[in-house]
């Protein structure tokens, strides 16, 4: 399987410049990474998939923005993988983020929540997705190939914001994964 893995982000978190940054090039990119005639989505086209994996403080945090800023596109869906007591708990509160660049809630009712990768890709009718973020700790490298698998495809957008130096092997595992 073929991964395009877009950026890596851990420099700019170091720097402080990740936030504001993120969340305006990523905005920009949901919609102009389309032909013109797909920006308005009909309600025969299916929705824009955005997966964030390892929503955490982290994950959650640019998933959220992200969720912040598309969710008047009705046809971009955000959706995040939590495990066990992380599930357990923003399935019935939400995701409540408290930031100097301001605070959000993603209400229980509006979060797309899963507690596997493979319950998230089953949910989507196409299993497309077109952005796959992962935002682990760098001590769970080895399990990105595997947690990834059912959201990918050829056309999807790997975007990873882990800590470490990591950039290699990671690029090492998704080949060997491939193969």
């Amino acid at each position: 399987m073929h991964h395009r893995i877009v950026v890596m982000l851990s420099t700019l978190l170091v720097l402080g410049l990740a936030p504001s940054f993120f969340v305006s090039a990523f905005s920009l990119d949901v919609t102009s990474s389309l032909p013109a005639s797909k920006t308005h989505a009909s309600a025969t086209e299916r929705s824009r998939r955005i997966a964030i994996v390892g929503a955490g403080a982290v994950g959650s945090y640019y998933g959220g923005r992200i969720w912040e800023s598309v969710r008047s596109i009705s046809s971009t869906d955000v959706m995040f993988h939590l495990r066990n007591e992380h599930y357990d708990y923003c399935t019935e509160n939400g995701i409540s983020v408290t930031s100097i660049d301001g605070d959000f809630i993603i209400p229980s009712d509006e979060l797309l929540a899963y507690p596997s990768t493979e319950d998230m890709a089953k949910s989507a009718k196409d299993g497309k997705f077109d952005w796959v973020i992962v935002a682990l700790k760098s001590t769970s490298l080895d399990a990105v190939p595997t947690l990834i698998e059912p959201l990918t495809s050829p056309d999807t957008r790997v975007l990873v914001i882990m800590n470490g130096l990591i950039e290699d092997d990671l690029v090492e595992m998704l080949r060997e994964h491939k193969d």
